[in-house]
């Protein structure tokens, strides 16, 4: 509905987009999220990047190769 608009999730939906296309998509997913909330799961540091400097956005790695073996 309009007025309650559901949440996207996307897990790895631009894991074969070259630079150029994970910008535009990104974009886009940005315009979306102005309405909706968006989660997107991502296996790449790109994605993780792009957002680093919108403070619109909550970035929650969820895996970390510093820490891999640690509890």
């Amino acid at each position: 509905p309009q007025d309650d608009p559901c949440p996207i999730v996307l897990d790895d939906a631009l894991v074969n987009f070259d630079r150029e296309r994970m910008e535009r998509a990104l974009a886009l997913i940005s315009e979306l999220a102005k309405t909706r909330q968006i989660i997107l799961f991502t296996c790449h540091e790109r994605e993780y990047e792009h957002f680093a400097s919108d403070t619109t956005v909550t970035r929650i790695p969820l895996y970390n190769a510093e820490n891999e073996g640690k509890a």
